[in-house]
């Protein structure tokens, strides 16, 4: 629970904390205890973090974030995130939208139909 309330914060502070060159390629993982866990997307970029983590952990603390030590880990620029990208609402327009439910009235009971009509409905 702590670690989903905390991770936009820490995201926040980083943002502001990290030079612009650096800040595309690391990435907030966790907070693990009073640890705050960074990926970095090569290992170029995490010994340059490295370099500058007692800065980090200063402006961290500064904000008022927990951050008793920053530790950097090496992934792929291909990670997945933990949380996945909102899914886009989808949207018919209404006469699409009367146009399929006109279309499923007149269709016999069946999957086809109450496909149809489920389409109608969610994507109002």
């Amino acid at each position: 629970m702590r670690q989903t309330v905390a991770a936009p914060a820490y995201r926040a502070a980083l943002d502001a904390l990290l030079p612009l060159d650096l800040l595309t390629a690391t990435h907030f993982m966790r907070l693990e205890e009073e640890t705050v866990w960074l990926r970095a997307d090569s290992p170029a970029v995490a010994t340059r973090l490295r370099q500058i983590q007692a800065r980090l952990r200063r402006g961290l603390v500064a904000r008022g974030l927990v951050a008793a030590a920053v530790k950097v880990k090496v992934g792929s620029p291909h990670f997945r995130r933990r949380e996945p990208p909102p899914r886009p609402r989808r949207t018919l327009p209404e006469s699409a939208r009367r146009s399929l439910l006109q279309v499923a009235e007149r269709l016999p009971e069946g999957p086809v139909k109450q496909a149809m009509l489920r389409l109608a409905t969610q994507a109002a």
